[in-house]
C-alpha cells in the first residue's frame, strides 16, 4: 500500500523535478518564489475587495486564507531551494476556488493557471506536467458551471485548447534545454572537466558559478573570488593576478596553478578562460581539468631530456621533409652526444648536408636511404657494426634507426668498442653470486637443462637464518653466508654447488658419485663443522634439504627446482632433516590439473551444489535475492570452494556444461521455493566466456524461456573486468540476456573502465560492490559515492553491495543508497536445504534512517 501511495505521490513531489544547473535552478525558483508571492498579495487583496460587504469574520477568513502563503512560499524556497510541484497543484486548486468565487476574474485564473503551467514544463517531468493541465482544466470547468455564464462556458471550452497551445511549445523548448544540459553534463564528465562562468566589474570581487562539474567538482555550485584564493598554493598567486589582468583586458588566457584538493594535497589545475565584454561588466566562461598527470609527465621528460644528454649514447630525431626525396632528412633534435659524434649541432641542417657519406651506396651501405625508408613508415633496422671515426679514433658503434609518427624517425647509437670486450666479464656477473662466488641460480638451471638422467638435486634452506639475522645483523648473516658456502664448496668433481638466494643453497650431482643416503650423510656433516666468523663469533650451521631426481630427458629445469623445493617445504617442517620428492604429496598445480580428470564424473554424479547467500533489499529490510555459487563436494578432498572451482573451470573444456547445469539447479531451486510460498530470484556466476559465446547466450536464453518462471526471476552475475563492456559482443550479449527477461548484474564494479554512457546503452539491471570495490572508493568520502551511485540509478539500474559482515558496514552501505546489501551480516552462503529455512523463518532486519 505504501509503495502504491508513493507512486501516486511522485509526480506531484520533488523527485519529478528535471535536472538543471545549480544557478538556472536558482534562477528559475527565485523568480517563481517572487511571481507566486505577488500573485498571493494581488489575489489575496481582489478577494477582500470582493467581499468587502462581507462580515468581518469572512474577511478575517479569507486574509488568513491568502496572505501566510507569502511567508510559506518563501521558507519552502530557503529549505530546499525549489518549489515541489505540489505547491502548484494547490496553486492551481485555488485558482479555481478564486474564479467560482469571483466570477469577473475567471479569465484572469485562467491566464494565472497558464503561467505555472508553463513553468513546470520547463522545470518538471511529463508526466506531471499532464496532471497538472488535467487539474487546471478540471478545475476551470467547474468554476464555470458554478459561474453559468454563457462567457464562462465558452471561456471553459477554449481553456484546454489554451493549454495545449501553451504547454507543447514551452515542452519542446525545454526537452531540448534538458537534452543540451545532460549532453554538455556527459561531456564534463567523460572529459574529466569542469565548466564555469562568472560575470563582474573588472577590479571587484566576483563569483565562478559552475555549470556542468558533476562527480569533478570539490567545492559547491559557486564559489568567491575570496574562496578561490584560499585554495590557491600560495606560490601561485601570480596567476591569478595574470587573469585578473586577461580578465580586465578582455582577453582570453590560459594558466595553470595549484589548488588544495579536500585529501589536503595539492593538484595542478589548468584554467582556460573566454573573456568577453558586456557593457560595464567583463562576463568570463571558461573551463578547469586536472593536469596533475601532464605536468608530471612534462617533468618526466624534462628529467628524460637531461638524461639523454648524461648518457653516453647518441640520440637523434630526424623528419623527412619531402617524402619523394630522401636526401631531405632533417634533423630535429639531438642530444650532447649526437652533437659530439656529429662534430656540433646540426639542428634544423639535411642529414646530407653535413654528413654525404650517410648516402654512400658502396662504402656505408647507404644508411640514410634506409632511414628515409623508416620516416616513411618502414620497419625498425639495426646495424651492429657501423664504423665511425671519431676525436681521430676508428670506434664501433651499433646503430638502431626506429620509426616514429608523421614522417619522423629516432636513430640511436652507442659506442660498442669495449662493450665486446667486455662481454665475457657481464656473462660471468649474470651467472655468479656476487656475495660467495658461486654459481647463481640462472647458472644452475642452464646446468639441469644439459645434466644426465639421474642427476640428483639437493635443495638446502638453513634452519633458523632469520634468528642470526635479527640477533647478530645481516652484516653476520652475509658472513654466515660466505663460511656455509665454504663448506659446500668442498665437493667431488662433477658436482655443482650453487646459491638460489638468500640462505638457500643447492647441489646438483651427476649419476655414479654415490647413493642418496650417502650423500645426504655427507652434506650434513659438512655442516657440522663450527662457522667461525670474521668478528670471533662460533655458530653451528643446520639445513633442512629437499631431494628429487631428474628423470627425462627434456625435464624442464624449473620443474626439477620446483620439486625440490615442494620437498625441501615439507623437511622444513621438522628441521635439520631431509625430504625426498613424492608426487602423491604435490598439493601444488599439478595435482589441481588432475582434478580436472574428475571434473566431468562430479558434472554428471551430484558432486556440484549449488549454495546460495541472500541479500536484503535496504527499503524493506527483507530477502529480496540470493546469489548462487556452485561449489564441489570431492568425495576424498572434501567441500571445495567456488573460487578453487572457477580455477579449474577456467581452464577445462567444460564451462558451457558447467554453466548449464549452474542454470537447471538455479531454476530447481527457484520452482522449489516458489512452490513453498517464498519465491525469491536465483543468480549464477558466470565469466566472460559465457557473454562472448554466442551460441551458449542462445541456449540460457531458450533454456530460460522455456522454464515456468516469471521475468526476472533468474539472473546472471559477471565480473566488470570479464564482461568488457565496450565490445560489441559482450554488449549485446547483456542487451539480448535482459530483454528475454533473465535479470544481469556487473559483478566487482569499478575494477574495471566502464563509463557511464556505455553501462545505460548495455541495459543491464544491476551493478554491485564488492569488498575491494568498496574499499577502494572509499577515500573519496560518502558524499561523491553516494552522487555515484545516485547516478548509475538515474539509469535506471539497481546499485547493490557486498560485504556486509557487521551491523555497522551495513549501516554504511544503506545511508550510501544502495539498493541491496549482502554479506555475512545479512546471511552467510548455505546449501540449498538451509536456505529454504532462511526463507520460511527469516525476519526484516531493521534499518535505521
Amino acid at each position: 500500500m505504501g509503495a502504491v501511495v508513493q507512486r501516486m505521490w511522485r509526480p506531484l513531489s520533488v523527485d519529478s523535478l528535471l535536472p538543471l544547473t545549480d544557478r538556472d535552478k536558482r534562477r528559475y525558483f527565485e523568480m517563481a518564489t517572487i511571481a507566486r508571492s505577488i500573485a498571493i498579495g494581488v489575489l489575496g487583496t481582489v478577494l477582500l475587495w470582493s467581499f468587502r460587504e462581507s462580515s468581518p469574520v469572512v474577511l478575517a477568513a479569507v486574509a488568513l486564507w491568502m496572505y501566510p502563503g507569502i511567508a510559506v512560499t518563501w521558507l519552502m524556497y530557503r529549505h530546499s531551494g525549489v518549489l515541489a510541484p505540489h505547491v502548484w497543484a494547490r496553486d492551481i486548486v485555488s485558482m479555481s476556488v478564486f474564479a467560482a468565487l469571483v466570477p469577473d476574474y475567471l479569465v484572469v485564473a485562467m491566464m494565472a493557471c497558464l503561467a505555472i503551467l508553463s513553468f513546470n514544463c520547463l522545470t518538471v517531468e511529463r508526466r506531471t506536467t499532464l496532471v497538472l493541465s488535467i487539474g487546471a482544466a478540471v478545475g476551470m470547468t467547474i468554476a464555470a458551471i458554478v459561474n453559468a455564464s454563457e462567457m464562462s462556458v465558452v471561456s471553459a471550452i477554449v481553456f484546454p485548447m489554451a493549454i495545449l497551445a501553451v504547454t507543447l511549445p514551452v515542452r519542446l523548448s525545454a526537452e531540448t534545454i534538458h537534452r543540451s544540459l545532460a549532453f554538455n553534463g556527459s561531456i564534463a564528465d567523460n572529459l574529466d572537466i569542469s565548466m564555469f562562468e562568472s560575470s563582474g566589474v573588472p577590479g571587484e570581487p566576483s563569483s565562478m558559478f559552475h555549470l556542468y562539474a558533476g562527480a569533478h567538482r570539490d567545492f559547491g555550485p559557486s564559489i568567491s573570488e575570496q574562496g578561490w584564493l584560499d585554495i590557491l598554493h600560495p606560490d601561485d598567486r601570480g596567476a591569478s593576478d595574470r587573469i585578473d589582468a586577461a580578465v580586465a583586458a578582455v582577453r582570453d588566457y590560459r594558466e595553470r596553478y595549484r589548488q588544495l584538493a579536500p585529501t589536503g594535497t595539492y593538484r595542478w589545475i589548468e584554467e582556460i578562460g573566454r573573456v568577453e565584454r558586456d557593457g560595464d561588466r567583463v562576463k568570463v566562461y571558461g573551463m578547469t581539468r586536472d593536469v596533475s598527470a601532464w605536468v608530471e609527465t612534462e617533468s618526466q621528460l624534462t628529467r628524460l631530456d637531461l638524461m639523454a644528454d648524461t648518457i653516453d649514447i647518441s640520440i637523434s630525431v630526424l623528419r623527412l621533409a619531402d617524402p619523394a626525396d630522401p636526401t631531405s632528412l632533417t634533423v630535429e633534435w639531438e642530444n650532447q652526444k649526437a652533437q659530439q659524434v656529429d662534430r656540433g649541432s646540426h639542428v634544423g641542417q639535411r642529414l646530407i648536408d653535413f654528413n654525404r657519406y650517410t648516402f654512400d651506396v658502396e662504402q656505408h651501405r647507404g644508411i640514410g636511404f634506409r632511414m628515409a625508408e623508416v620516416a616513411a613508415g618502414g620497419a625498425t633496422f639495426r646495424v651492429p657494426d657501423a664504423h665511425i671515426r671519431l676525436e681521430g679514433q676508428d670506434r664501433l658503434f651499433s646503430l638502431v634507426c626506429s620509426p616514429l609518427p608523421d614522417l619522423h624517425c629516432a636513430v640511436v647509437m652507442q659506442d660498442v668498442t669495449e662493450l665486446l670486450s667486455a662481454r665475457g666479464e657481464l656473462e660471468r656477473v649474470a651467472f655468479v653470486d656476487p656475495l660467495t662466488g658461486m654459481p647463481n641460480r640462472a647458472r644452475l638451471r642452464a646446468v639441469i637443462a644439459e645434466a644426465p638422467v639421474g642427476s640428483m638435486l639437493f635443495a638446502m634452506d638453513l634452519d633458523r637464518f632469520t634468528d642470526v639475522n635479527e640477533a647478530f645483523g645481516h652484516g653476520c648473516g652475509d658472513e654466515m653466508i660466505v663460511e656455509v658456502a665454504r663448506l659446500l664448496a668442498d665437493a667431488p668433481e662433477g658436482v655443482t654447488v650453487a646459491r638460489l638466494g638468500g640462505d638457500e643453497f643447492a647441489i646438483l650431482t651427476p649419476p655414479g658419485i654415490g647413493a642418496r643416503d650417502d650423500l645426504v650423510a655427507r652434506i650434513f656433516h659438512a655442516l657440522t663443522r663450527p662457522v667461525m666468523l670474521p668478528n670471533g663469533l662460533t655458530l653451528q650451521a643446520s639445513a633442512s634439504m629437499g631431494i628429487a631426481t631428474k628423470t627425462k630427458v627434456d625435464m624442464p629445469a624449473d620443474e626439477l627446482l620446483r620439486q625440490a623445493d615442494v620437498a625441501l617445504n615439507h623437511a622444513k617442517r621438522f628441521r635439520n632433516s631431509h625430504e625426498v620428492y613424492d608426487a602423491r604429496s604435490d598439493t601444488s598445480a599439478p595435482h589441481r590439473m588432475m582434478l580436472l580428470g574428475e571434473l566431468r564424473r562430479a558434472l554428471t554424479s551430484g558432486e556440484l551444489e549449488l549454495h546460495h547467500q541472500p541479500a536484503v533489499d535496504t527499503a524493506t529490510g527483507r530477502i529480496s535475492s540470493v546469489e548462487s555459487k556452485l561449489v564441489w563436494r570431492h568425495p576424498s578432498l572434501g567441500l571445495l570452494t567456488t573460487q578453487e572451482l572457477t580455477e579449474m573451470v577456467d581452464i577445462s573444456n567444460l564451462h558451457a556444461d558447467i554453466v548449464m547445469h549452474s542454470l537447471q539447479e538455479a531454476v530447481a531451486h527457484y520452482t522449489a521455493w516458489r512452490r513453498a510460498g517464498h519465491a525469491v530470484p536465483v543468480s549464477i556466476n558466470v565469466n566472460g566466456a559465457t557473454v562472448h559465446d554466442t551460441a551458449l547466450v542462445a541456449r540460457i536464453i531458450e533454456f530460460v524461456q522455456r522454464a515456468d518462471v516469471p521475468p526476472n526471476a533468474i539472473g546472471i552475475e559477471i565480473a566488470e573486468e570479464h564482461l568488457m563492456l565496450g565490445r560489441g559482443i559482450s554488449l549485446e550479449s547483456v542487451r539480448q540476456f535482459s530483454a528475454a527477461g533473465i535479470w544481469v548484474t556487473i559483478d566487482h564494479f569499478g575494477s574495471a573502465i566502464t563509463s557511464l554512457s556505455v553501462l545505460r546503452r548495455s541495459r543491464a539491471n544491476a551493478l554491485k560492490l564488492d569488498r575491494q570495490g568498496l574499499a577502494d572508493l572509499k577515500p573519496i568520502g560518502s558524499e561523491l559515492m553516494s552522487a555515484m551511485i545516485a547516478a548509475c540509478q538515474s539509469f535506471g539500474v539497481l546499485v547493490a553491495a557486498d560485504g556486509a559482515d557487521t551491523r555497522e558496514e551495513f549501516q554504511w552501505l544503506v545511508e550510501l543508497g544502495t539498493n541491496q546489501v549482502q554479506g555475512d551480516f545479512v546471511g552467510a552462503t548455505v546449501t540449498f536445504e538451509e536456505m529454504q529455512v532462511l526463507l520460511a523463518s527469516h525476519e526484516a532486519i531493521s534499518i535505521r534512517r
